[in-house]
């Protein structure tokens, strides 16, 4: 006949455990809150931070730029994760980190982040990967969940982004032949769900593609920061 296996302590302190009412709820509970945790994860996890380049955007290595909305209006260059840019007669320069404003031949590190203009080809990019495109004659568009575009776009993200994956940005992409030229972004349930102004569609104009100048210089100025 079959010979019975001998339980472990764990198991029979498990059993022990359940057979009390109150720390069998207790047990419960941990339970339904590990499968909760694991499942938000997996959510955040679609919005990640891992960088995906299409084929279209791997031949991109810099550009210069127009960011304009109903607000402002910002041109620059943008090389890598580099980018020096204008914004109210004020030279700026970003080493994928930091910002630094322009004085001269010396860079002084600034507290305030890129803002709009992390919104970028490598961005998007990233946040349609897996996405469908819906061929608008004229230009694609991609609906983007906003609970992945919080993930990407702000650093401080709240765990739980359920209502925010209820919500859309949308973004039409125009091109001329197989090479993306200009996006226009409605951002307008970001907005919408932070309680801030909206400012409008947002429109990125993309030209003189890998035909800038380096800005080797700059990244280099950083050592001098004061």
């Amino acid at each position: 006949m079959f010979k019975k296996i001998k339980e472990s302590g764990a198991i029979e302190k498990y059993k022990e455990l359940r057979k009390n009412p109150q720390t069998k709820a207790i047990m419960s509970l941990g339970v339904w809150m590990v499968f909760f945790l694991i499942i938000i994860l997996f959510t955040r996890g679609i919005g990640s931070n891992k960088t995906y380049r299409s084929e279209s955007v791997k031949k991109i290595n810099g550009y210069e730029f127009t960011y304009s909305n109903d607000v402002t209006s910002i041109f620059g260059v943008s090389q890598g994760k580099e980018k020096l840019y204008n914004v109210d007669g004020k030279k700026f320069y970003y080493n994928g980190s930091d910002v630094y404003l322009v004085n001269g031949h010396a860079l002084v590190k600034q507290d305030n982040h890129i803002g709009i203009l992390k919104i970028d080809l490598d961005m998007i990019d990233n946040l349609t990967s897996n996405l469908q495109e819906i061929d608008m004659g004229e230009y694609k568009r991609c609906l983007i969940p906003l609970s992945n575009f919080l993930n990407l776009f702000e650093e401080d993200t709240e765990v739980d982004l359920t209502l925010a994956s209820t919500y859309n940005i949308i973004v039409d992409r125009y091109y001329s032949g197989s090479i993306i030229n200009m996006i226009k972004i409605d951002l307008s349930s970001y907005y919408s769900y932070r309680g801030i102004n909206n400012d409008g569609i947002l429109t990125i104009d993309i030209y003189n593609i890998n035909n800038v100048f380096d800005l080797k210089e700059y990244g280099d100025m950083v050592g001098g920061v004061r």
